[in-house]
């Protein structure tokens, strides 16, 4: 019986009190001592009340007020958000708040304190039940806001939300293939993969929805897309092409009836507007005209392009969410009902400012900037940042030429590849080198990108991990990349025979020897400490190598092996001499007294001597 506890759940916690809403405040921030530098670049959807315009830039919501062209952050710091990270967005006219659905599952209900956002104050009320719910892992991918319900659309079912109780109405497990949901007049609607299916909300039909003999086909002849809900009616998004408008009759019976024959993927409702988007039309719809207004505008968008959302203001400008080109207004000329118009330029930009991406894995502080790569360390092709803020303005370090020059050797990403480390060297602060766990070590000089070092026939030192020609320059896996004392840059070139590789001062890249590393495969940072010494994190264990960590003089001559030490641990002795497990190492440093720190899974070690790292068997660290 899992949906009759996160029922109860849900019951226990609309009898409880309620949580006070936080208020937002400009005063929050200012007493705050921290300060935000989220993404609003990459637009993904988009919706509109009055001319307030409400958007999602990589997973942070911005409010724009068209009439004062001014925005509004809505945040955690700014407004008392749960968390980061809003995969959805829905509105309720009827509750007059925002619904936002976050990546974790959590749910917040965000209301305007002049009913649309224009002042930019809100006041914020979580509802933590779905991410709470520990019967079974829920995963979600769809939201659909319509009165005074929000239908999500999770790996089993449908969950519906009960916006004006602020509670949840239940966890409906009719299967895995549900596509989108609404709810109408009590009834739940969900688009299958070959037919609309319906079920009552109603007193004599209780607490039974994971009955499919309670969930009665209604719509046989419609592959649904999505719904659009409005004034008129419920209108369906075919996903072989069409738009059709489902209406009730008196008895609850649904019916549709076909509005146009174009194929569309998004659409929104706007008091009597309706709008729907394609890589190929742009239809807009007066809803309380349907019969006889047909497609009022047939806009052909330019270049095909794909916007996952769209919606229109009051004052009829009509917003495109365009993903990493922004949030777009366009302002369509006056046409007749069904013609076809050629897309206007913007009439403006809404967004794109702070860094370009919202991933964030490494900080360098350099006099008074900062330096942040971004990524995910032994995942790779995953989507990276690299930036850097002066304190004034954000730099995405050249990206446009770097994504071009790296489609140019491999087609793995249009993007940065997991950007995990970035140094500057100590001898020219212009002079910055980056790692990729995919696309090698990249060069900058003056912000410019100007090499970028993978396993060409002009760099044989550093390695692929494959041996496929065609894909081989977009799997270099790099960790590390450090400047040492005299200017030499080190990397790690995981899944190379020999780990260690460098490149003189002079430009020679080579490979290092170094008996305790070699062979080891997911090593990601080396510190060079006052010694000259290098310390190097195997963070992840293999199949054939244990994490930990190593350390390696090289009693500074890269060319010779005669003087080189080297030791490799995973397990050192606290001050009670018991064993202690420092594997999947995350961070090193030095103090000022040439004590080596280190973090790891199990906590922070301090090496008192570091070195007996190399000759100690029962090496101690507190």
């Amino acid at each position: 019986m899992k949906i009759s506890r996160l029922i109860l759940l849900a019951a226990m916690l609309s009898a409880a009190p309620a949580a006070m809403p936080v208020a937002a405040s400009n005063d929050l921030q200012s007493a705050s001592r921290w300060s935000y530098y989220l993404s609003y670049h990459n637009a993904t959807q988009t919706l509109a009340v009055g001319n307030v315009v409400y958007t999602l830039f990589n997973g942070n919501l911005l409010a724009y007020d068209a009439d004062t062209q001014s925005s509004y952050e809505i945040d955690k710091l700014s407004c008392g958000l749960v968390r980061k990270g809003i995969s959805s967005i829905g509105w309720s006219d009827s509750q007059k708040c925002m619904v936002a659905l976050y990546d974790d599952n959590s749910v917040d209900l965000i209301y305007p304190d002049k009913g649309d956002g224009a002042t930019g104050r809100f006041s914020v009320f979580n509802i933590p039940q779905i991410k709470n719910y520990i019967d079974d892992q829920v995963t979600t991918s769809r939201m659909n806001v319509y009165g005074d319900w929000a239908c999500i659309v999770a790996n089993k079912g449908v969950i519906v939300v009960n916006l004006k109780d602020r509670t949840i109405q239940g966890y409906y497990q009719i299967g895995s293939d549900v596509a989108d949901a609404i709810v109408i007049n009590g009834r739940v609607y969900a688009a299958r993969s070959n037919q609309v299916v319906c079920s009552s909300m109603t007193a004599g039909n209780p607490y039974n929805y994971n009955d499919p003999n309670q969930w009665k086909p209604v719509l046989t002849e419609h592959v649904v897309g999505g719904f659009v809900g409005s004034q008129a009616g419920v209108y369906i998004m075919e996903k072989a092409g069409g738009i059709y408008l489902m209406q009730e009759a008196a008895d609850g019976t649904p019916s549709s009836t076909k509005i146009s024959g174009i194929q569309v993927v998004a659409g929104s409702a706007n008091g009597k507007y309706v709008q729907f988007i394609s890589p190929w039309h742009v239809a807009v719809l007066v809803d309380t005209d349907y019969a006889t207004q047909n497609v009022a505008l047939n806009v052909t968008t330019p270049n095909g392009r794909t916007v996952p959302s769209i919606t229109r203001t009051a004052g009829g400008a009509l917003y495109f969410a365009e993903q990493y080109d922004g949030l777009n207004a366009y302002n369509l000329p006056a046409a007749e009902k069904g013609s076809t118009i050629e897309l206007p330029a913007a009439a403006g930009k809404v967004g794109d400012f702070g860094p370009r991406h919202k991933e964030s894995y490494d900080l360098k502080v350099v006099d008074d900037g900062l330096y942040v790569s971004g990524g995910l360390f032994g995942t790779e092709g995953c989507e990276g940042f690299l930036g850097y803020y002066d304190g004034q303005t954000w730099s995405d370090m050249d990206e446009d030429n770097v994504t071009a020059r790296l489609k140019e050797v491999h087609d793995r990403a249009p993007y940065y590849m997991s950007m995990i480390n970035i140094d500057v060297d100590p001898a020219d602060a212009t002079h910055v080198r980056a790692v990729s766990y995919g696309a090698g070590v990249l060069d900058y000089k003056d912000g410019k990108i100007a090499n970028i070092y993978n396993c060409s026939t002009t760099n044989d030192v550093l390695a692929s991990a494959t041996s496929n020609e065609a894909t081989k320059n977009g799997r270099v896996l790099v960790g590390g990349g450090t400047f040492d004392n005299e200017g030499n840059y080190w990397v790690c070139n995981n899944r190379s025979h020999t780990l260690l590789a460098v490149q003189t001062r002079g430009g020679d890249w080579q490979a290092v020897p170094c008996e305790a590393l070699d062979g080891h495969k997911r090593a990601e940072k080396i510190l060079f400490d006052s010694r000259g010494w290098a310390w190097v994190s195997v963070r992840l264990t293999t199949s054939s190598q244990t994490s930990g960590l190593g350390a390696f003089d090289f009693g500074g001559t890269i060319n010779s092996t005669s003087d080189d030490r080297s030791a490799f641990r995973h397990t050192v002795y606290n001050e009670d001499n018991a064993p202690c497990d420092i594997r999947e190492v995350k961070t090193i440093a030095e103090d000022q007294n040439g004590r080596i720190w280190f973090g790891c899974t199990t906590g922070v070690y301090m090496i008192d001597d570091p070195d007996a790292w190399f000759s100690d068997n029962r090496c101690y660290a507190v």
